[in-house]
């Protein structure tokens, strides 16, 4: 574990102004109210502006980003005018009916089906044909445009093809694909705003990382059709580079990525030693109809000790990442829009202290989900190590992040190194807590295990600065001491009561939101370990191996409710002794013999 990641310092300096303190004290989330329509609208159209409340709930359930527009989202209060107009359709909307009699809304139709009557219309255009092939699956046309004409009048849309500029030519930015068996022989557009990912076989080149790297040194990408002038196409010198994009390249291990050049693109290795591409990653980063402002290219590359390697596998993925208006908000990817969402990451944070305008008398807390400035960085969510070849490999990019109601068992192998020589004495009891300390650190997050406490759980999937929203790791007790003895050969040791299984457990309950549907809260994360005792390591390997095992459980722990039915109505009313007068007795009504009125019963019956 050493070297693969650093530690979070706890306290953090930074400036902020009175007004960025009270908005995060408040606490306050903005919705909007529900359209009352999920027509998409035509590209290019008006969009009405959505009204703006203020509100404790946030039901625009496709609201996945903080404080960025999110694609499709018409109900996202984050994207303004110019952002809706390359929308191709409206997410998630809430559908309302309209009952004229009572004149009131409801989200929900609650007649039983048997009242409900046939008010089917029969189709009668074209039109209303193609609205509900459009809504459902239906078979792709065989036709493609295939020459497709480079528009400059209008900036790019939802999902339009994406233009590069190389060799003086401008043409589509395409990626590997599959195309009818596993090899890479086939071509995929990258659309604008759409994640894309593909999977395939490639005949392996030793040089195949350099070679790519020269492609893409040659490639720029056009940051909006409407942005480029014709002339700029022959002379790529004269094309700014806020238009004219170029690539900037990484090459990265398991563990860290360093910037590309001509010196470090493994073109020749030893005979012994290949390395090969296993993977390419673009990130494109835009802010809507202005189009992007930057791409990233990660060249992925894994060491294989064979020399007769002739395939490989590689992975392309392709994500895009759209850059807030609000320059000091830096965008934060959510899990849910209220209660977390199934397959979604469970968010983490830890308390750090910030000055307030550049006061070192005055000092606040807050939570580092929102002011650290990488979005999704690997302190803001629960991970846990991934398996590499078999071993626990865990770093600032590789690693696999627990998702919300997936229950997974998850086992590698971690190697710890001797730091002393087969024929020294080892003091065994101490190169057994150094086991057991990075066995923890792969869970623990930095922290200690007795301090894991101090790392914060938000219980939704959309985190606000009240420290009601987020809850503590409760871990197990280490009730045994970890020791060490060494056999009497001196050749092998044995630890006890080395912990070596974790298990995390999640408690949660669905409750009822506004919208009708089911909010996810999480009620308690729990760490629970097992201990293995008795486990021997050979002294005279410089490398001893440990078996790690780490679960994840679910519980679901929301209650079944009762249905209560309405009864009959019942009165109970004290009134004087002559409100009746002269009145004895009248239906409904029952006086005592002292004049008193004990009870009136309903005369309706049920």
């Amino acid at each position: 574990m050493d070297g693969n990641f650093s530690l979070v310092e706890n306290v953090t300096e930074l400036n902020i102004n009175d007004e960025e303190i009270t908005e995060m004290l408040n606490a306050s989330v903005t919705t909007i109210e529900p359209s009352t329509t999920s027509k998409p609208a035509d590209k290019g159209s008006k969009w009405r502006k959505k009204s703006r409340k203020t509100s404790t709930t946030n039901n625009c359930h496709c609201d996945l980003v903080k404080w960025a527009c999110d694609v499709n989202c018409c109900c996202d209060i984050d994207c303004d005018e110019s952002d809706r107009q390359i929308f191709t359709e409206c997410l998630n909307e809430v559908k309302f009916v309209m009952n004229p009699n009572l004149e009131y809304c409801n989200s929900k139709k609650n007649l039983p089906p048997v009242l409900n009557t046939d008010h089917y219309e029969v189709i009668k255009s074209s039109d209303e044909i193609n609205k509900v092939v459009k809504t459902h699956y239906s078979w792709p046309s065989s036709v493609k445009n295939t020459h497709k004409i480079f528009d400059n009048s209008k900036p790019y849309s939802h999902s339009d093809d994406i233009w590069i500029l190389m060799n003086s030519t401008l043409q589509f930015f395409e990626f590997p694909s599959r195309g009818i068996n596993i090899y890479c022989n086939n071509k995929k557009r990258i659309k604008y705003l759409v994640n894309q990912k593909s999977y395939c076989v490639s005949k392996f080149n030793e040089s195949q990382i350099h070679n790519i790297y020269n492609d893409y040194k040659s490639m720029y990408l056009i940051s909006s059709p409407i942005a480029l002038n014709e002339t700029w196409i022959g002379n790529i010198k004269e094309c700014p580079m806020n238009v004219c994009i170029p690539f900037e390249a990484y090459l990265c291990d398991l563990y860290t990525c360093t910037l590309l050049n001509d010196s470090n693109t493994h073109s020749n290795e030893t005979a012994d030693t290949k390395y090969v591409l296993t993977s390419l990653k673009f990130q494109l980063f835009s802010n809507g109809s202005q189009g992007f402002t930057k791409i990233n290219l990660y060249f992925g590359w894994s060491d294989i000790f064979h020399t007769d390697l002739k395939y490989i596998e590689e992975q392309y993925e392709i994500t895009h990442i759209w850059i807030p208006k609000n320059a000091s908000h830096h965008s934060r990817f959510l899990s849910g829009s209220s209660g977390y969402f199934n397959s979604m990451p469970i968010i983490t944070s830890k308390l750090v202290k910030i000055k307030v305008n550049n006061s070192t008398d005055l000092m606040v807390e807050s939570y580092d989900y929102f002011t650290s400035e990488n979005a999704y960085p690997l302190r803001n969510i629960l991970y846990f190590p991934k398996n590499i070849g078999g071993k626990c490999i865990v770093s600032n990019i590789t690693y696999n992040a627990i998702l919300f109601n997936e229950n997974v068992e998850a086992t590698c192998k971690y190697d710890h190194i001797l730091k002393t020589k087969s024929e020294d004495v080892i003091n065994a009891t101490n190169v057994c807590l150094d086991i057991q300390k990075n066995l923890f650190s792969f869970v623990s997050h930095d922290y200690e295990y007795e301090n894991i406490s101090k790392l914060y759980i938000s219980i939704k999937g959309n985190p606000s600065q009240d420290s009601r929203d987020w809850i503590e790791i409760i871990p197990n007790k280490i009730s045994n001491a970890i020791t060490g003895a060494l056999e009497d050969t001196n050749n092998t040791f044995i630890c006890k009561n080395l912990i070596r299984d974790f298990s995390y457990e999640f408690i949660y309950a669905r409750l009822d939101s506004d919208d009708n549907s089911k909010t996810v809260k999480l009620l308690g994360v729990g760490l629970r370990h097992s201990t293995d005792d008795n486990i021997m390591f050979d002294i005279r390997n410089e490398t001893i191996s440990v078996h790690l095992s780490i679960k994840t459980m679910f519980y679901d722990v929301t209650e079944l409710q009762n249905v209560e039915y309405a009864k009959g109505p019942h009165f109970h009313i004290h009134l004087p002794n002559d409100f009746f007068y002269p009145f004895t007795y009248n239906s409904g009504v029952l006086f005592a013999k002292n004049g008193n009125i004990l009870s009136i019963e309903s005369p309706f019956k049920m």
